[in-house]
Formats: structure tokens, C-alpha cells, sequence
């Protein structure tokens, strides 16, 4: 009996463990990212992806700084705004644990182009040549010009030269770039070309006649010499080989018509006598008509035997009179000069015969 308790009781021992079920290894996940550390520029976008071990059922981001600030996408994208140094966090869940894992994005501030430019004028004659200067901040690496009205009408370079053709006001436009920002600027009526008012006497008489008592009558051409100048080219003339009257210069048509704008300038240019220098008289040196009206200018000196300069100041200062003698208001010459008709420059100082000569005349805005 002894011996069939203790075969029986073996037997339940090894029915009993034999028949006890393995327990599982336990799976782990680990948490994974990439990229793990990142450099971005500011508002620049930058995509995380998860690549965590053992299928995580769940995931969870954490983005300081960016937006969005969290997500349980696989591969979110986020914007980091402003410069710093940022954390992200990816935590993972499997069946049995969590995992979660850390890295930098370190977002940098965008270098902003500023565009700034000058000229070495803004203001120059038809067929004048202008040197633009790119001031820009930002460092820029590319440059975009835009010249309305000019020759070229466009340029990469960074400090371009610019012809311009015809009169007018124009606009100035340029882009600038580096490998961050781009931003444009455009400044309208930048540039001012003018017809130049002027007559150097270096081909002809541009025009220029003869009017009162010189030799030949009144209202002749203006004689032209092309040597004996003041930059040794042409310069105009006239003789008076009688005893009379005054002859004067009388100027062509590009200095008639509305010349308000030259208010505040000048008359310049250059006389020369060729008399005996005995008989000086006065008279009105400088007449301009206009709009039915006269504004007379008398000189403080006489022109000599060597070419002698003078300049007219356009405005009150400058000593000019009415036909009565009276100081002309600054009102009553731009009266004048809103309609110019004619400018007459004394030729004759000299009573008796004399030869009066002109070069290198002027009219000067302010």
C-alpha cells in the first residue's frame, strides 16, 4: 500500500507541472526620431519622423516652440517662428511600457535685405549718364535694377551706369536678395533729365540773332566765329560801326515759353568789347519779356577787351526792375517767366563803332 501512494502522488506532481503554460517576454518599444538635431532659419519648416522600435500603439510630440505644439502624426511638419534653441519630445506606448526621447532644433534669425540706393545725381541734361550706388543692407548677393526711361532699362550689376535719352521725371526701382530675404524698392520721380538750356557756341550760332543798331540792320543772324572762345572753339558777335542806338543778343526759342522753374537760378555767360573803351554808356543790360510784361537787369561793371563773366540771379535779390525803375515782387517775375517771349543780353557798350562778342551761355535752375 505504502509503495502505490507514493507512484500516485508522483504521477498528480508531474501532471501538475508539466501541463503550466510559459510566460511571455514582455516587448519593449524605444523611442526614435529623426532628425534628432536640426539648424533651421526662422518661420522655415522642418518634418520629424518617428522611427521607434517593436510598433508603438501610440505616439505622442511635443514641439516647444513650433506650431504646432504637439502631434500623434508619424512624420508631423512644424514651423519654428522665432530664433532660439528648441526641445522636441517623442513619447511612445507600446503593450507593455513607454519609451520617449529627446532632441534640438536650433532655429536661427533670417537676415533681412534692406534695399537702399543713391545716385551721383538726380538730376542731369538729355543724353547725361547717371551712377547708381547700392547701399543695401542684409549683405544681398543679387541685384535687380529697373530705370524707367533709362539706357540700359535694366541691371544685375550692383552700382550700374545710366543714360537717359529724353526729358522727363522717372522712377527708379531695385530687388535686392541674399539667400534668406529678398525685398524691392521703388522711389517714383528719382531722376529729373532736362533739356539743357545752354548754348556753347561750339558748331554755330545755335540760333541766336541780332537785334537793334548794328552794322547790317536790326534782326539778322548773329555772326558766328569758330576760333578765339573761351575754350578756344566758337563764341557769336556782332558789329556797330556807327554812332546809334544799343544792339542786343536775342536768345532762340528753346529759352522762351514757361520758364517759372529757372525762378531761384541764373543767367550765366561771358562778354567781350572790342572798343576803345572811352565812351562806356549805360543802358538796360538784360531785358526778358513775357506775358506782356518786361523785367529789366542793369550790370555793375561793363564786359572788357578779355572775356568777362557775369551771372544774373533769377529772383528778387537780384536787382531786377520794371520799365518805372520799380523792384519787381517775386510774383510779378514768375509772371514774366510763366511766358517767356523773348531774353535779350546787351551786345553794345561802346557809343561809336565797337564789336561785342558772347559765349558759353547759361540759363540754371535753382
Amino acid at each position: 500500500m505504502k509503495l502505490k501512494t507514493k507512484f500516485g502522488v508522483i504521477i498528480i506532481f508531474l501532471a501538475f507541472f508539466g501541463c503550466k503554460e510559459e510566460t511571455p517576454e514582455p516587448i519593449l518599444v524605444k523611442a526614435i526620431f529623426s532628425p534628432e538635431v536640426s539648424t533651421i532659419k526662422e518661420k522655415e519648416q522642418v518634418t520629424f519622423t518617428d522611427q521607434s522600435t517593436n510598433n508603438p500603439t501610440s505616439r505622442n510630440w511635443s514641439f516647444e516652440g513650433g506650431v504646432p505644439s504637439s502631434s500623434t502624426e508619424k512624420s508631423p511638419t512644424v514651423t519654428f517662428e522665432s530664433p532660439g534653441q528648441y526641445q522636441v519630445t517623442l513619447t511612445v506606448t507600446g503593450p507593455d511600457n513607454s519609451d520617449n526621447a529627446t532632441g534640438t532644433v536650433t532655429v536661427e534669425e533670417l537676415v533681412q535685405v534692406v534695399p537702399i540706393f543713391d545716385a551721383d545725381t538726380m538730376l542731369i541734361k538729355v543724353g547725361g549718364s547717371i551712377v547708381f550706388e547700392d547701399l543695401s543692407e542684409g549683405n544681398p548677393n543679387t541685384w535687380s535694377w529697373v530705370f524707367e526711361g533709362g539706357d540700359p532699362s535694366s541691371s544685375s550689376e550692383q552700382h550700374p551706369t545710366v543714360t537717359y535719352a529724353e526729358e522727363g521725371s522717372y522712377a527708379v526701382s531695385l530687388t535686392v536678395s541674399n539667400e534668406d530675404t529678398d525685398a524691392s524698392e521703388t522711389i517714383e520721380d528719382f531722376i529729373t533729365v532736362e533739356v539743357e538750356v545752354a548754348s556753347g557756341f561750339g558748331d554755330d550760332a545755335d540760333g541766336w540773332t541780332i537785334v537793334g543798331d548794328a552794322s547790317g540792320g536790326s534782326n539778322i543772324d548773329a555772326a558766328y566765329s569758330p576760333f578765339a572762345g573761351l575754350d578756344d572753339s566758337g563764341y557769336i558777335y556782332a558789329e556797330d560801326k556807327v554812332t546809334g542806338g544799343v544792339w542786343y543778343f536775342n536768345a532762340p526759342n528753346k529759352y522762351l515759353g514757361d520758364k517759372v522753374g529757372f525762378y531761384g537760378g541764373a543767367l550765366t555767360f561771358w562778354l567781350i568789347q572790342d572798343s576803345n573803351m572811352r565812351n562806356q554808356f549805360n543802358s538796360k543790360d538784360v531785358i526778358i519779356r513775357g506775358n506782356g510784361k518786361e523785367m529789366v537787369y542793369y550790370h555793375d561793371v561793363y564786359p572788357s577787351k578779355s572775356w568777362t563773366s557775369f551771372t544774373v540771379p533769377i529772383d528778387v535779390v537780384g536787382g531786377w526792375v520794371d520799365t518805372a525803375g520799380e523792384a519787381l515782387t517775386k510774383e510779378e517775375m514768375e509772371e514774366i517767366l510763366a511766358e517767356v517771349t523773348s531774353i535779350w543780353i546787351r551786345g553794345e557798350f561802346e557809343t561809336g563803332a565797337d564789336t561785342g562778342g558772347l559765349d558759353q551761355f547759361e540759363m540754371i535752375k535753382p
